[in-house]
């Protein structure tokens, strides 16, 4: 248990502008479902299909199950991926060995670890990686492609950004960027089948200023909601000579 502390922590102290960019805990309490029992519960994945729409002020439930497949691949890549980029290993946070508690509902599950859950280091954690969060989505993206039409190649996809996300943003929080710029080169090249994609991080001139964008490999259709209105910055869908000058209108 006390190695599971010591490759988990680093990563559940990390800040995003006075927020936790994951939820990651060392000790599950009650409030925690094997990942399994949580992936399997319909009612909950409705409930969450339901609160997803209503937040996007959106009425398609293929954008929800979009959204909740990126989520959900987040909160199990990100402390990996932490865990990887600080401590050297990774927690295998596989559908068997991960618990899992609800929070906001574009935020993805809080995720923690049973008590004696693997830890792997070395050439084998990047495959960890990849094999935790097929583990996931193998129960996750049948279920949300039967309820909502949102085919499961894209929710796939959504999960290979989520992962390439995870590396980037760990990468800019700890000033590693070229160290997470790296893993996730090796990493990508290990990616089974289903996860493998073109996401990058590139780093763009923003008012003279060097900022860091992912160029996803898929589109999340967050553009047709209402609550948003065009691509994201990083959308296959944005002209590469236009991530910018967007960027800098953001900030």
């Amino acid at each position: 248990m006390a190695l599971l502390h010591e490759t988990l922590g680093p990563g559940a102290e990390l800040d995003l502008h006075g927020t936790r960019p994951f939820a990651v805990e060392l000790e599950p309490d009650a409030a925690y479902r094997p990942a399994a029992d949580v992936l399997a519960d319909a009612p909950r994945r409705e409930r969450l299909l339901d609160a997803i729409a209503a937040e996007a002020a959106t009425e398609r439930r293929d954008i929800a199950a979009t959204f909740a497949a990126q989520a959900h691949a987040w909160s199990v890549a990100a402390p990996m991926v932490a865990a990887l980029l600080l401590a050297g290993r990774v927690p295998v946070l596989d559908v068997e060995a991960a618990m899992l508690a609800d929070v906001e509902a574009t935020r993805g599950p809080r995720v923690g670890a049973r008590p004696g859950a693997a830890v792997v280091a070395g050439a084998g954690a990047e495959d960890a990686l990849w094999a935790a969060l097929a583990s996931h989505l193998a129960v996750l993206a049948p279920a949300l492609s039967a309820a909502t039409g949102r085919p499961e190649k894209a929710l796939w996809r959504v999960a290979h950004d989520s992962a390439a996300q995870a590396f980037t943003v760990v990468g800019e929080l700890t000033g590693r960027r070229d160290e997470a710029h790296a893993a996730w080169t090796r990493a990508a090249a290990r990616a089974p089948g289903p996860l493998q994609g073109r996401a990058r991080p590139v780093t763009l001139d923003v008012a003279g200023t060097p900022e860091v964008v992912l160029l996803r490999a898929g589109c999340c259709l967050a553009y047709r909601c209402a609550a948003y209105g065009e691509p994201c910055v990083g959308c296959p869908l944005t002209p590469d000579d236009e991530r910018a000058a967007r960027l800098a209108a953001l900030r």
